[in-house]
């Protein structure tokens, strides 16, 4: 959890509005988000999940989106983050993929009039595909992951259980898959026939799966 922290936006005149989560990646003053989190034009800002005395709003110096995936590298002055104290890094990852590998991710869901309250999150990957999102713009290769994806939660570091300081993945967005659970047919007296289905609808967590290359490009590990 203290590889975290939580990102802000601000693009309207009302002040910052939380945005999502982001982690710490290879350097104390570089984090890796969900690239919808820090929209083009908006001012963006982190809260460091560090000592709640030391804890306050850094202002980005620069945002830098992946041209084809829903991630981005957000680099604050590297003298804010001196002092803070605990944090610790993400570093790119050194494996393959793992068929259905479990992973640990930490994160921001808001709750209520947006109240965040950091939570670990734990599951399985169920696949990996190429995505696309359901109202247009780019694909990109994703996770379906075996848990929902909170309001919050965007932006947020997945992690294999078995590498936990290996950043794999960035949570995204959620699908709805609609499950039929019963269906009957009922025939009125007028001969017609009447159908109904009872259905549940259960959301999966979808996050892009990250480019090593890249993400160690725009944020090199210090020397």
């Amino acid at each position: 959890m203290l590889s975290t922290g939580l990102i802000l936006a601000k693009d309207h005149p009302d002040g910052w509005r939380i945005a999502g989560t982001g982690a710490v990646f290879n350097r104390r003053h570089t984090y890796v988000t969900a690239a919808h989190c820090v929209p083009d034009g908006a001012d963006v800002a982190i809260v460091p999940a560090v000592a709640p005395e030391h804890s306050k709003v850094l202002q980005a110096q620069t945002v830098v989106r992946h041209p084809e995936s829903d991630y981005a590298v957000v680099t604050l002055d590297e003298a804010q983050v001196a002092d803070a104290p605990g944090l610790a890094l993400y570093v790119a990852p050194t494996g393959g993929l793992i068929d259905g590998g479990d992973f640990v991710g930490h994160g921001y869901p808001v709750e209520g009039a947006e109240n965040p309250v950091a939570r670990t999150f734990k599951g399985h990957f169920m696949r990996y595909f190429g995505y696309e999102p359901p109202g247009g713009g780019p694909g990109y290769f994703a996770a379906e992951m075996s848990i929902p994806a909170p309001p919050g939660f965007s932006g947020g570091p997945l992690a294999y259980a078995a590498r936990p300081g290996e950043l794999i993945a960035v949570v995204t967005t959620n699908v709805d898959s609609e499950i039929i659970l019963d269906r009957f047919e009922e025939v009125e007296r007028d001969g017609s026939r009447h159908a109904e289905r009872v259905t549940r609808v259960i959301s999966y967590g979808i996050a892009a799966m990250v480019d090593r290359e890249w993400l160690i490009e725009q944020a090199p590990p210090s020397e």
